[in-house]
């Protein structure tokens, strides 16, 4: 008797389905059906988008989108990118194009942690200062590899690397 409630149950389970089925099938592969009025617009190496890998985004005060890749630091202006990429030998570069996090501070400034330090950029001048693991240091960063950044309501800066949390004063 078991057996035959559990059937009739499953039976019924699946005609319930049915019109939901055909509805879907119908209507094939027209976008419209499944998103109704949004769509999506992809951004590509095509549009000046440093990689497709993208890894971060923030979008800044000044309406600025920020995209992290694992090919550089990526501005854009809703129309172009701006790239921004590690230069050997200038210090006032990226520290690495692999970007893991971006977080804007209460000054309007850009705190971008990457695979090899944590950098401040001054949106204004465009230009990076560089903060890296100095084991001489007891007050360096606890490691170069970035993970997060977090900017509290007091200011106070926030860093998770490979080696722990810091703060930043």
């Amino acid at each position: 008797m078991r057996l035959l409630y559990f059937f009739i149950v499953l039976i019924w389970m699946e005609v319930q389905s049915l019109p939901v089925q055909a509805q879907l099938s119908s209507e094939g592969n027209n976008e419209q059906s499944l998103y109704g009025s949004y769509a999506f617009k992809t951004y590509t190496i095509a549009d000046g988008l440093s990689s497709k890998n993208t890894t971060a985004t923030l979008k800044d005060r000044r309406g600025f989108i920020w995209i992290g890749t694992e090919n550089g630091l990526c501005r854009f202006d809703g129309y172009t990118f701006k790239v921004f990429y590690h230069a050997e030998g200038d210090h006032t570069s990226i520290s690495n194009n692999y970007v893991s996090t971006i977080v804007e501070d209460h000054q309007g400034r850009l705190w971008v942690g990457t695979m090899d330090g944590l950098n401040l950029l001054d949106p204004l001048t465009e230009k990076f200062q560089g903060f890296h693991h100095d084991e001489k240091v007891g007050s360096s960063i606890s490691n170069d590899k970035i993970w997060s950044i977090l900017c509290d309501r007091e200011g106070t800066i926030w860093v998770g690397t490979d080696d722990g949390f810091n703060r930043f004063h």
